[in-house]
C-alpha cells in the first residue's frame, strides 16, 4: 500500500484503505486527515464523513465540532443510527435533554432493539429522570434501561420472571444471565 500511496498520493480507494486501517489502529488524527483528504475532492463520501466525525469523536475536538461531524453525515445518510445517536450523546453532553429525548425516541421508532440507544437513554433518565413518568409514559422503561441503571432484579421481573424463560428470546436471556 505504501508504494501506491506514493505514487498515487490522491487516489481515493487507497486513502480510504488508509483511513479505515489508521482508524483500527487508534490513530484517530491520521484517520481524520485521510477522511478530510478525501472529502475535499468527494464532498458527499459516506465513508469519509462517517469516519472524520468517528474520529473527531475519539479524538474528543468538544460538542459542537462533534456533533456537526454527525450531522454532516446525517445529511447524506439520513437514516444512520450511529450519526443520530452521537447527535443525542452530544444533546447530553450539551444538557440539551428535550431534544437528546426526542432524537433517541426517533431512533428507537426506526429500530427499537438498537443497542447504543438504549444506552444512552439510559444515561438520558439517569440525568433527567423527570422526563419519564413511568405511569403516563406511553414508552415504559424496557429492560436494557433497566439493566444499564444497574437495577438487575427488575430486569429479571420486566422479563416475567425465571419461571418465564421458556418464552425469552435469546437476547433476553443474555440479560437475564447477566443480571
Amino acid at each position: 500500500i505504501d508504494f501506491f500511496q506514493s505514487n498515487f498520493p490522491n487516489d481515493r480507494e487507497i486513502l480510504v484503505v488508509l483511513m479505515r486501517r489508521s482508524y483500527s489502529s487508534g490513530q484517530f488524527l491520521e484517520s481524520l486527515g485521510h477522511s478530510e483528504k478525501i472529502l475535499e475532492s468527494h464532498p458527499q463520501d459516506k465513508a469519509a464523513l462517517k469516519f472524520r466525525a468517528r474520529s473527531i469523536t475519539k479524538i474528543g475536538k468538544g460538542t459542537q465540532e462533534t456533533r456537526s461531524a454527525w450531522e454532516d453525515l446525517l445529511s447524506v445518510e439520513v437514516d444512520s443510527l450511529e450519526a443520530m445517536n452521537n447527535i443525542a450523546r452530544c444533546l447530553l453532553d450539551d444538557s440539551e435533554v428535550e431534544m437528546a429525548k426526542e432524537t433517541l425516541d426517533n431512533i428507537l421508532i426506526l429500530d427499537n432493539e438498537y443497542h447504543p440507544a438504549h444506552s444512552t437513554l439510559a444515561r438520558l433518565r439517569a440525568m433527567s429522570p423527570d422526563l419519564f413518568d413511568e405511569e403516563n409514559n406511553s414508552n415504559p422503561i424496557d429492560y436494557r434501561s433497566l439493566y444499564s441503571l444497574g437495577r438487575y432484579s427488575e430486569v429479571i421481573e420486566k422479563l416475567g420472571g425465571l419461571e418465564n424463560c421458556s418464552n425469552w428470546k435469546i437476547d433476553e436471556a443474555l440479560f437475564i444471565h447477566r443480571s
